[in-house]
């Protein structure tokens, strides 16, 4: 078995004294008084991340003269040695002529064991891990065994990597069955299993154990949760401010999805029957029927995370207004006309709207008072007004709805370097309003009148900056070819805005 460890630089400091030096001068001599200070003796020492086992250096698993049926088991025990706490992972390498293809394998953790490769008085830990049984970590062929770190079995606390402390350990019994299969005959395999242990750097991510780890459209093939419905282009996900509950939004099913959140293990759990979806034409019964959800892409939780509010592109070019049950975390989208605004009303369905071809973003004030979506086709920043008990949604009047590139043939107030808007933010101070626009390769400023919501564009050259400068109209910026989404920091002091075609993160400094 191979012990893997990772060490930190160890770093000396040494203290240095300056020394004054005495100078003389034709036959005259001059001494100065000098004095020093020190700080010595330093050391330092770097913690250790060491696994270990109790194998003495024996095989586990020999088998010859294999035939249909026959199986084989044993059992090991592995020990953290190091002095820092470390996730381990269990991988291995595969070799031989082909058996492994017809060798089921199921590795189980657990405790107890007599000794090495003896499996009388093992255990197994009670928790299903990976939906294969108590304590199991891995089920599959010997020839799909992880082969690396980064794809290893992670050695498990219900749903989520475990870090072993200091003279932790674990048993693992490993059993082998040959498939029924004339395809075997003559065969052979080698294998190693290595457990490597790695002392994580704050922040540093680790996908969830097992199926708690993704949801998916098709369950990828048993790896993750099927949500049952079918679809492309998962576009936006949210969670809630308790952590209790999470939406994702599928554009091209046009489908919102409704999920319970383990507030321990992260894993989600889509809600029961149709309470768990609401879609454009209902999935065949399978979700609740919706309006105008064709495109759907950016979703936003108001702030008393009382209402859910979404973009809808495509056919729908629509905002989209959901009220959230707090208790169960299901979502109904509002009643009649309320429950969406749309460049065309959607024959009746909708408000009629403007500024909302293919809204792509959505964001809500953070007093709750305003709702502020941009349209990548309008090129237009919409402003609504929200009431804050029924979640409904009213574009502000006249030309205060929006501002636009052109001004939309008067309907919207007329901006600068605003071809494409694809994302904005709204400041923590609620005082400003920030869009990218891909076209035009900007950021755009707006003051927001808290009271009513409505925008303004800063004036001059400070309502933009931009790859180019626009002419003279924005502040020459670096590196923003192509910006599509953007975000500010708690603090307010800086927007960081991400772009494509410059392939960067531009770092933007904003006045108090």
């Amino acid at each position: 078995m191979l012990n893997s460890t990772r060490t930190r630089v160890l770093v000396s400091l040494a203290a240095v004294a300056l020394v004054a030096l005495a100078t003389g001068f034709l036959l005259s001599t001059f001494s100065s008084f000098t004095a020093t200070t020190s700080n010595a003796a330093n050391t330092g020492s770097a913690g250790t991340v060491a696994v270990g086992d109790n194998d003495s250096g024996t095989a586990m698993l020999t088998m010859t003269g294999l035939k249909p049926g026959d199986s084989d088991a044993g059992c090991i025990r592995v020990t953290s040695t190091g002095t820092l706490p470390s996730v381990v992972r269990l991988y291995g390498t595969t070799g031989g002529s082909g058996l492994a293809d017809y060798l089921t394998l199921v590795v189980t953790r657990g405790s107890g064991a007599a000794g090495f490769d003896d499996c009388t008085g093992f255990t197994a830990d009670t928790t299903d891990y990976i939906g294969s049984g108590a304590g199991v970590i891995y089920s599959g062929t010997l020839q799909g065994f992880p082969d690396s770190y980064a794809a290893g079995a992670q050695d498990p606390k219900a749903n989520s990597p475990e870090s072993w402390t200091t003279g932790e350990g674990h048993t693992y019994r490993f059993a082998l069955t040959v498939a029924d299969t004339n395809a075997a005959q003559g065969l052979t395999y080698t294998q190693s299993f290595t457990w490597e242990g790695r002392n994580q750097a704050a922040g540093e991510l680790t996908e969830v154990f097992g199926t708690g780890g993704c949801v998916s459209d098709d369950g990828s093939g048993g790896a993750c949760v099927d949500t049952g419905s079918p679809g492309w282009y998962f576009r936006d996900v949210v969670v809630t401010a308790d952590g209790a509950y999470a939406y994702a939004a599928i554009e091209l099913n046009g489908a919102l999805l409704s999920f319970s959140r383990n507030t321990t293990t992260g894993a989600l759990t889509q809600l029961p029957g149709t309470t768990g979806c609401i879609s454009e034409d209902g999935s065949g019964g399978a979700c609740v029927d919706g309006k105008a959800l064709t495109g759907i892409d950016q979703l936003a939780l108001s702030p008393d995370g009382a209402h859910l509010y979404a973009t809808a592109g495509g056919a729908s070019d629509a905002v989209l207004s959901f009220s959230r049950n707090s208790g169960t975390g299901q979502l109904t989208q509002l009643a009649g006309t309320a429950g969406c605004i749309s460049e065309t009303g959607t024959g009746g369905l909708c408000v009629d709207g403007k500024g909302l071809d293919d809204a792509v973003h959505v964001v809500v004030s953070p007093d709750g008072a305003h709702v502020y979506a941009v349209s990548q086709a309008s090129s237009a920043v919409t402003i609504f007004s929200r009431n804050s008990g029924t979640g409904a949604l009213t574009q502000l009047a006249g030309t205060a709805g929006c501002v636009s590139d052109s001004g939309s043939g008067g309907a919207c107030v007329d901006g600068t370097a605003l071809d494409g808007t694809y994302g904005t933010v709204v400041s923590p101070d609620g005082r400003t309003v920030h869009a990218v626009t891909i076209n035009s390769d900007a950021v755009v400023s707006f003051a927001r009148d808290s009271s009513t919501g409505r925008l303004t564009q800063l004036a001059g050259t400070a309502g933009c900056i931009s790859d180019t400068g626009s002419g003279g109209a924005c502040t020459d910026g670096t590196a923003l070819d192509g910006p599509v989404d953007l975000d500010i920091s708690a603090d307010g002091a800086s927007i960081y805005a991400v772009t494509t075609n410059s392939a960067s993160v531009v770092n933007l400094a904003r006045a108090p």
